[in-house]
């Protein structure tokens, strides 16, 4: 088995104005993403979004929480509504995906990790802890999906914890899990 190896590559100066919580592939190329209340089209290269669509921007405190395409190529994503405990920990579970073995891949909220789970008998197979607690979502990409990405929120950090977790709000790309992921569902539009 490689050696897990975990780094953040989102830039420190790459931030937007509301948390990202889904990014997706795009048919016609490039990618998709929910940032806030917004369906944004993202420009890698010249870090930017163009808003594609917004929803629900009157309601106070109000944010998309996931996101994902379907086989159709339609992007579905969720705000939240429901809180849900995976362990006495109090680590909520929240993005995920699925491994070219059919696991299950959670990304724990509040617990600063990624956790592997067989399907069938909630098993836990593997843990990869993060430098950062509030992980939010996982996916696979890279060269034959053999990279995993993690995301993480930053909001509700006092200034001693962004100091403790400067990494926080960025993406980390974890390589040597041993295992691939499945090519995702593009966003037909």
């Amino acid at each position: 088995m490689s050696s897990i190896k975990i780094e953040c590559v989102l830039p420190e100066n790459c931030r937007c104005d509301a948390p990202v919580s889904s990014v997706a592939l795009r048919q016609s190329g490039g990618y998709v993403a929910t940032i806030g209340t917004k369906f944004c089209a993202l420009n890698w290269k010249e870090q930017s979004a163009v808003v594609l669509a917004t929803v629900d921007n009157d309601k106070k405190n109000n944010r998309f929480n996931d996101g994902k395409v379907d086989p159709a190529g339609r992007y579905f994503a969720a705000n939240r509504r429901s809180v849900y405990k995976l362990e006495k920990e109090e680590q909520i579970p929240d993005g995920m995906c699925i491994d070219a073995e059919g696991k299950l891949w959670v990304a724990c909220y509040n617990g600063g990790r990624v956790i592997r789970l067989d399907p069938v008998t909630g098993k836990r197979l593997q843990t990869v802890k993060l430098p950062v607690d509030k992980t939010t979502s996982c996916c696979f990409g890279g060269k034959n999906y053999s990279e995993m990405y993690v995301t993480c929120a930053r909001d509700g950090m006092d200034p001693e914890g962004l100091l403790r977790q400067p990494e926080a709000g960025g993406i980390f790309k974890i390589t040597g899990l041993g295992v691939k992921g499945i090519a995702p569902y593009s966003y037909a539009g």
